[in-house]
This record gives structure tokens, sequence and C-alpha cells, in this order.
């Protein structure tokens, strides 16, 4: 698991509790995409399953999957191995993916959002900017840290995607995979930022004295958003 207790309460709300379970039918495709592949083993140390989740969700998601593309009208790319299923096997397996792909996978509104703070740290980051934010030194240490942190990262993830599509052809569920660990990393920000006693709207009305270009919002601003791709 990326970091105890998946996607801890923040601020006294818990991530599940704020995304109606039907609000977006994308987060479950996303979430069968990315774990479907057998290549997302390897890099799970970046992926907030649980050790007994990967007993079951690889499997669960290959069944899912066809059916949930079907609802979606979205092609599954030919690398990504399903499994043909009873339609109560391939019900059940939906029913108990749907709580999972609510709790790490971000809607496409929150998704557009992580990565305008991504895009606006890293701008900010490499033009020198944010050591001069009016934030206490430990917060401001944080924010400088993002960066670093998600281009490392990347480079991470595209060793192995490279080699992907070498042999399969198509990129697989990478795109999803990518933005289910970004957003691990998000939420992990906000988690140090909290540990810190960082007000979240403290953060961004300082961010935005150097970026008033940029609409940033707040993580409960964020986990409040929902939308359809």
């Amino acid at each position: 698991m990326a970091f105890a207790q998946r996607f801890a309460r923040l601020n006294g709300v818990a991530m599940s509790e704020t995304v109606e379970l039907t609000s977006n039918g994308w987060q479950l495709l996303d979430l069968c995409c990315a774990i479907a592949m057998d290549e997302a083993k390897a890099i799970r140390h970046r992926i907030p399953l649980r050790k007994q989740e990967w007993d079951w969700v690889p499997h669960a998601t290959r069944v899912a999957l066809p059916e949930v593309a079907n609802r979606n009208a979205y092609q599954i790319p030919k690398s990504i191995a399903t499994i043909d299923a009873q339609v109560d096997v391939c019900a059940a397996a939906i029913h108990d993916l749907v709580p999972l792909a609510q709790e790490i996978v971000p809607t496409h509104d929150q998704a557009e959002a992580m990565y305008r703070w991504f895009e606006t740290l890293t701008k900010l980051e490499t033009g020198g900017l944010l050591e001069r934010v009016a934030l206490p030194e430990p917060v401001q240490k944080t924010l400088r840290a993002v960066p670093w942190a998600h281009k490392g990262m990347q480079k991470e993830l595209q060793d192995h995607e490279g080699p992907y599509f070498d042999r399969h052809g198509d990129r697989g569920g990478w795109s999803q995979l990518k933005m289910i660990i970004d957003w691990t990393l998000f939420i992990r920000t906000w988690q140090l930022l909290d540990q810190k006693v960082a007000d979240q709207r403290q953060v961004v009305r300082a961010l935005a004295v150097i970026a008033p270009d940029r609409s940033l919002l707040t993580l409960i601003e964020i986990r409040a958003l929902s939308g359809k791709k």
C-alpha cells in the first residue's frame, strides 16, 4: 500500500463519503483498465491497493471490464486481457469494484484540478518562485518537493510503459494507471501538509499571490467535485 490507512480521514472527511457511488462510471472503467494489466503488479509499490486486494482485484477487473467498457462505449485495447464470465459473476465483480474505484480513482473534474496543481507547482519551482511563497518553511518545503517527486515517479512509469508499447503495440491501461498513481501522490501531499498544520485556504491564497493566473482549489473543494468525462 502506498501509505498507511489508504486515503485516511483528512480534516474529518473520508474520500469515500464525498463522492456518490454512481457519480462517474468512468472511474470504474479506469480502475479496470489500469489493474487488468499484468504489468501493474511490477509497480505495485506505487498503487494504493492493500495486500489482500491484490489477491482478487486483478481477476475481478478482467471479469468486469467487458461489461464496463460496453456501458461506456469504450474499445478495450487488445493488450489488456479480459475474462468471459456468467452474468451474475460479472455483476458481483462490478459490485465489489465500485467502492474501490470510488476511493482511489479521481473523476474527470478532480483529475483536471489535480493536474492544474502539478503544473502550477512545477512552473513555480522551475522559476524559483516557490521559495518565496509566504508560507511557513515546512509547508513551503513540502510544496517544493512535489514537482521533483512527481517527475521522478513519471520517469519510473515511463520506463515501464515504453517496453509495454514495444511488446504490444498499444498503451493498454497505462494512462489510467498513471492517473491513479498521480492521484495517490496528490492525496499524500495534502496529508503531509495537514501534518504540518497547513490551512488549505491559506496555501491556496499564498500561491495565488505568485500565480494569479492559476485557479487552484483546496483539497476539500476538489473532493467535492463530480463530473463525467
